[in-house]
């Protein structure tokens, strides 16, 4: 596990995406997916709802 902007990343057993941020705030969603694609070159982006209100789960692909 990695931190990036403090938020944990995980490996995914999926070929479509292979990472996900947990715990992001959906207000800081668009920020994530920035610093993603421009410093770690990011793509395939898929927000994910959970049960709580204010809180996603983004998961992309790295290469």
């Amino acid at each position: 596990m990695q931190k990036i902007q403090s938020y944990d990343v995980r490996e995914l057993f999926d070929p479509v995406q292979t990472h996900a941020a947990y715990q992001v705030p959906t207000e800081q969603i668009d920020q994530l997916k920035t610093e993603l694609k421009t410093n770690h070159g990011a793509t395939r982006f898929r927000r994910v709802k959970t049960c709580i209100k204010g809180i996603e789960i983004l998961c992309f692909k790295l290469k």
